[in-house]
């Protein structure tokens, strides 16, 4: 579709193409200049060459631009005929905007094409390897730009520009969910409910939000709790974020503090993925000008030319955490030289020159259940990391209040052939009302390491080593206010965490084993431990994928509980489940079978059938049944949710020998904003807004349910901050009397935003109207009509047919052609009693 405040419509090509007779002819495409006449039959000099070559007129286009996949800007550009392209319009691109882009043309010939009106054209041919692909149905421009003729630095100012900071809004969002639970034995039952209730309202930049819990227990006790209270927004100069209220420190260092003051913190997606992803610098020297490729598993991920001499990379954005580098060197000879970068990380390392902080300042926020004493401490805490060099990470932190102080200093490295590994250590001081001072330390070893020759991937091992009277400062506020408890006593000394992964070879599956060990000091001085192993095993076999896991568990912590007590603390379950997913009609359905025990000697065996329903995949459902040994009989459950474009409904039913439970529940969200009011499914952080004015029921692609109101709006939630998100409208959901320009939007909302993905759409009648002058002859090939007294032209096609979209039912309209436009004819018309062949109104009128 041609636009440029104008929008050219000539889907007259296919349509004609459709409903008249044909022959295949494979060949390219010709016009015959003879069937463009007058009235009178002559010949009129008009240039038909734009559509020898491409199905569009050259002109202004709208389109979303593209630099290979990354969505850059949506513009006005021009598209020209060009002997450069002999098979499709060339884009008229300035110097200026490719630079915007981040498209190096310094760095190679300046040659231009001549459009003959609007001056010079940047050549894309200059840059080798470079080209263009047009997509007109989707209002698309893809530019193809090697790695090497990009800046990504000029491309990321870029699209900072298109940060979106969305509209005005007030939302709130609602999860509800209710029980009953019934015991048949002992005729017991028991309602309970529960409320959480989120609402916010977004200004600029600025937002509001409100959490809160409501909670009817079984004895018909209530209670409400305001979890988060603050207003928020992004510093973009600092790439940044600015919180003031009720909430939660930010910090990878210590334990998160409730709070009500202040809180200062970077963000790091705000920053490119090159600079917030850690990854090593590149580092060489060429003998002459050379080609660097970097790949990860095998795959390049990172292509760019260097001069000769040394040279450093520093915004590569590795595939995942635990591979190393494999670097290619090609130079200008062909010569290859190769050599391995190590890589590991663990989530403390930063790039180098990378500054990561928090700043939290005001008083502790006890939680209502919590608040025996009113402790209302004033605190301040920070963290910061720092790339010092490229495998270098300083980082440290403060605790301070009045009655407590903690210091932590740490280093990270990432090693050449053994891995990531960060140490720091804490020291920590607390004066408690009721006790003697207390002082301890904190020592804490991370590692991450990738073996790729064995499969084996070491994802996380942490060990924490504390000595003497080590407390934390929320340990210090909520239970060293009064006399001591056991809780007060019970300080934890050791902790160590390990989670292993390895990959078997020939598609054996994969293996994962995590430990968790941490001891306890209890108030006697007794060592108390909490212990638990797990070892699983999965992989997908054609027709089914299996899983088994070996779970185990201990927990020592209550030193006062007899035997029994603590033994119910401690299980080992096997356990084991296959799923098969059928084919055919039932592709959306799928069965599993599943087995456990545990050292008690209780075996359960149970079998499940579930699925998607319904052609949005709104249903999902799963019944299971299942028997259990020793007396405990049958058990079975059924659960179902929906997914609506008003909100999701979910249903359960479960039985076990002498148990009954019936659950439901429901989520949502009311969004108001100028545009109308829209009751949709649960809001994520970020969401966008789709608005097609006056069109209603229009679906949205890859959203269940997700369905636009009577207002034309509809929210796609979850979209990630700070990054192109698109948005596709499904075309065959459009009511009949709509079009869209587009159905695709490319949006850049900023954390927490609201962004409106805005449709221009056109409601009316669509038409296919044969033209005819008074002497009984078509009208010409190529003459165009407006409509509504609008930019918007819509060309005549062979046969003299015209096809109209967001049509009145009645109207008068003008045609022009000519080589000058000195050809003008008008013809008025009624559908009332016109032929309509689904949603296309198809008639002849006579053009004066």
């Amino acid at each position: 579709m041609l636009a440029s405040a104008k929008r050219t419509h000539l889907s007259i090509l296919i349509l004609s193409a459709l409903l008249l007779p044909y022959n295949i002819v494979y060949a390219d495409d010709y016009f015959e200049p003879d069937l463009v006449t007058d009235p009178f039959g002559k010949r009129l000099s008009v240039d038909l060459s734009p559509f020898q070559k491409s199905a569009y007129l050259p002109g202004s286009y709208r389109v979303d631009v593209f630099v290979n996949d990354n969505y850059v800007d949506t513009s006005d550009i021009d598209f020209i005929n060009s002997d450069k392209v002999s098979e499709e319009l060339m884009p008229c691109l300035s110097e200026v905007q490719l630079i915007q882009y981040g498209i190096k043309v310094d760095n190679y010939r300046k040659d231009s094409v001549n459009d003959g009106t609007k001056g010079q054209c940047y050549d894309l041919t200059n840059i080798p390897d470079a080209g263009f692909r047009f997509i007109p149905s989707e209002n698309k421009l893809i530019l193809g730009i090697p790695q090497i003729a990009l800046d990504t630095h000029i491309l990321d100012e870029h699209l900072e520009q298109r940060w979106d900071d969305g509209i005005p809004a007030i939302f709130a969002d609602y999860n509800f969910s209710g029980r009953n639970q019934e015991n048949t034995k002992y005729h017991e039952n028991d309602n309970t409910f529960y409320l959480n209730l989120r609402s916010g309202v977004n200004v600029g930049a600025w937002r509001y939000r409100n959490y809160g819990t409501w909670n009817r227990d079984s004895d018909g006790s209530k209670h409400w709790e305001t979890q988060l209270n603050y207003i928020e927004r992004p510093i973009r100069s600092m790439k940044s974020r600015f919180l003031a209220g009720d909430n939660y420190s930010d910090s990878q260092i210590f334990e998160t503090i409730p709070f009500r003051g202040v809180k200062l913190w970077s963000d790091n997606q705000m920053y490119p993925d090159y600079a917030s992803i850690y990854a090593p610098a590149i580092s060489g020297v060429a003998s002459s000008e050379s080609t660097i490729e970097v790949s990860q598993n095998g795959r390049v991920i990172y292509r760019t030319n260097v001069p000769a001499g040394p040279y450093e990379i520093t915004d590569v954005v590795p595939l995942n955490n635990g591979d190393n580098l494999e670097v290619a060197q090609i130079g200008i000879d062909g010569s290859v030289q190769r050599f391995i970068v190590p890589f590991s990380t663990v989530d403390f390392l930063q790039r180098k020159g990378h500054l990561k902080y928090s700043l939290t300042s005001g008083q502790y926020r006890p939680s209502e259940s919590n608040n025996k004493d009113k402790n209302k401490d004033k605190f301040f805490q920070a963290d910061a990391f720092y790339g010092l060099t490229d495998n270098t990470t300083l980082f440290g932190g403060v605790q301070a209040s009045a009655r407590y102080q903690a210091y932590d200093m740490g280093v990270g490295f990432n090693l050449p052939e053994i891995g990531a590994i960060t140490a720091d250590i804490t020291a920590m001081h607390a004066s408690p009302k009721y006790t003697d001072s207390l002082n301890g330390q904190a020592f804490r070893l991370r590692y991450s390491k990738g073996l790729n020759s064995y499969g084996t991937n070491i994802t996380f091992l942490g060990y924490r080593y504390m000595r003497g009277d080590y407390i934390t400062m929320q340990d210090l506020f909520d239970f060293y206010q009064g006399v001591p408890d056991d809780n007060a006593y019970s300080r934890r000394k050791n902790q160590f965490d390990i989670t292993l992964t390895q990959q078997l070879p020939e598609s054996l599956g994969q293996i994962t084993a995590t430990s968790s060990y941490q001891t306890y000091q209890n108030f006697n001085n007794n060592e108390q431990k909490v212990e638990s192993y797990n070892v699983g095993y999965t992989n997908t076999f054609r027709y089914f994928s299996l899983n088994v896991n070996y779970a185990y568990y201990k927990n020592a912590l209550d030193d006062h509980s007899d035997y029994n007590h603590r033994e119910k603390n401690n299980d080992h379950v096997l356990s084991m489940n296959i799923s098969i997913p059928l084919t055919g009609k039932f592709k959306e359905n799928w069965i599993n079978y599943g087995a456990s025990s545990n050292k008690d000697g209780d075996i359960d065996n149970y079998v499940g059938i579930g699925g998607l329903a319904f052609e949005d995949r709104s249903l999902s459902w799963n019944v299971q049944q299942g028997y259990g040994n020793r007396g405990r009989g049958n058990y079975g459950s059924v659960y179902g949710t929906y997914k609506h474009s008003y909100g999701d409904l979910n249903a359960s039913y479960a039985y076990q020998k002498d148990n009954r439970q019936y659950g439901y529940g429901a989520s949502g969200s009311l969004i108001a904003s100028q545009y109308g009011i829209a009751a949709t499914r649960p809001l994520g952080e970020t969401n966008g807004l789709v608005y097609t004015p006056q069109a209603s029921g229009i679906s949205i692609e890859n959203e269940s349910g997700a369905k636009t109101n009577y207002f034309g709006l509809a929210v796609v939630p979850n979209l990630i901050p700070y990054r192109s998100n698109t948005i596709r409208l499904n075309q065959y959901s459009l009511p009949e009397n709509a079009e869209v320009d587009t159905p695709l939007k490319e949006i850049f909302p900023t954390r927490g935003a609201i962004v409106l993905a805005d449709y221009s759409t056109q409601i009316g009648n669509k038409m296919l109207v044969t033209l005819h002058d008074t002497t009984g002859k078509i009208l010409p090939f190529g003459a165009y009509a407006t409509l509504n007294e609008t930019d918007e032209r819509y060309y005549v096609s062979n046969f003299g047919r015209i096809y109209f979209s967001g049509a009145p039912g009645s109207d008068e309209i003008q045609v022009v052609w000519g080589d000058k436009n000195q050809h003008q004819c008008k013809f008025t018309y009624n559908i009332k009693d016109k032929q309509r062949v689904n949603s296309l109104y198809i008639f002849d009128e006579i053009c004066r």
